[in-house]
């Protein structure tokens, strides 16, 4: 077991106005981080955009490019690929939801165009991966399964191979996170129990309460043990995880604030420790994102009041006790 004098430390907890912005993510080249954002446009053409965090005033926003989105705003995800940096998201429609998919400065393609009848779900790029590398939940005639897009991502021709699953259930949502020559699969799944509730996210859209669990993966997307659950059985709605050499960081929103996780090495085994539940009296957070540094991670969320503003939280977190 960790050490139990091992802990996980929140702090430099900032605020920002959000305006109308409706999701975030984090974007780290090793030097800097950005942060990027996206609002909704009634055209169906919805602006992204960066700015730098490395200032006090935040930066000036840079457009990273429009998502093509027009029967419903788009989950969405960008990362840092050889040509600059590329974005993923879902393009719904009455009866499928395929994949598009663009590099900066470079034409948008379908990215699930070996499947046009296919529905696909809440894409992300590969967390501490080099090279291209796409998971999403795709519908199956057995039901929802996670799935990696390895090859051939900017050919609009890219096959997927199904991961394995994490559990028994129906699975929403899911991230594949490199560590050494293997991955950790982090995959919520709709909860076992009743009582947890759905809610609706900013860019107006169901998001159910669920169990997170993950499993350990080899360099070929295999099992090397069984799945075990970071929180336990606390409902989360929205997760986000990054690596660097010798830590995972976690973050998902809860139905009262938000939790956080990190893994640690103790002998041979990975352990996670998690601090409680932060609650949030007063206000609900949406759209966690965090990008892990040297010696710890910076984690974003939106937050929403009572009034209905917008505030964009940052927070850093590390571990002390070791």
């Amino acid at each position: 077991m960790p050490d139990p004098a091992t802990e996980l430390r929140i702090a430099d907890l900032q605020k920002s106005p959000a305006d109308q912005i409706n999701s975030l993510r984090l974007i780290s080249d090793g030097n800097t981080l950005s942060l990027a954002s996206m609002t909704a446009s009634p055209d169906g053409m919805h602006d992204v955009s960066t700015r730098s965090l490395e200032t006090d005033s935040e930066g000036v926003p840079r457009s990273l490019g429009k998502l093509s989105s027009p029967f419903g705003l788009p989950f969405w995800d960008v990362g840092t690929v050889s040509k600059g940096l590329a974005t993923v998201w879902t393009m719904p429609g009455s009866a499928i939801s395929s994949l598009g998919y663009q590099v900066q400065g470079h034409q948008e393609i379908t990215l699930t165009g070996r499947y046009p009848s296919g529905v696909f779900q809440n894409p992300r790029f590969v967390r501490g991966h080099s090279s291209l590398a796409v998971t999403a939940c795709a519908m199956q005639s057995a039901g929802e399964a996670l799935v990696l897009f390895q090859d051939g991502l900017e050919t609009g021709n890219a096959r997927y191979r199904i991961l394995p699953a994490a559990g028994q259930g129906r699975v929403l949502d899911g991230l594949l996170v490199r560590n050494g020559n293997g991955y950790l699969l982090l995959a919520k799944y709709a909860a076992p129990f009743p009582g947890v509730s759905q809610r609706t996210d900013l860019r107006g859209e169901s998001s159910a309460g669920g169990v997170l669990r993950c499993l350990w993966l080899d360099a070929d997307f295999h099992a090397v043990d069984s799945a075990s659950s970071p929180f336990g059985d606390s409902a989360v709605f929205e997760f986000d995880a990054d690596a660097n050499d010798e830590h995972i960081y976690l973050i998902a929103t809860t139905p009262q604030g938000f939790m956080v996780a990190a893994t640690t090495i103790e002998g041979k085994a990975w352990h996670w420790i998690f601090s409680p539940e932060a609650q949030r009296s007063g206000e609900t957070l949406f759209s966690p994102a965090v990008s892990a540094q040297s010696t710890s991670a910076n984690a974003v969320f939106l937050s929403k009041n009572e009034a209905g503003s917008r505030d964009i939280m940052r927070a850093r977190i590390s571990i002390r006790g070791r």
